[in-house]
C-alpha cells in the first residue's frame, strides 16, 4: 500500500475550513425541500448512469 504524504499544518486547517463548509451547505440543502428533493432526483440519475456502466463493462 502506498503511504499518503503528511499533510502541512495549513493545508489541514484548509480542509477542516473546507469540510465545514461543505457540511453547512449539506444542512441548508436538507432544510429546504425543493432543493434537498432535485438534488436526491439527480444523484439518482447519475446513480442509475454509473450502474448501466458496471452492468455491461462500460460496452454501450
Amino acid at each position: 500500500m502506498t503511504r499518503k504524504p503528511a499533510m502541512s499544518a495549513e493545508d489541514k486547517r484548509w480542509r477542516a475550513e473546507s469540510d465545514a463548509e461543505t457540511l453547512a451547505r449539506a444542512e441548508e440543502i436538507k432544510a429546504d425541500r425543493m432543493r434537498h428533493g432535485a438534488a436526491k432526483q439527480h444523484a439518482a440519475k447519475k446513480a442509475e448512469r454509473y450502474a448501466s456502466v458496471t452492468k455491461s463493462g462500460g460496452k454501450k
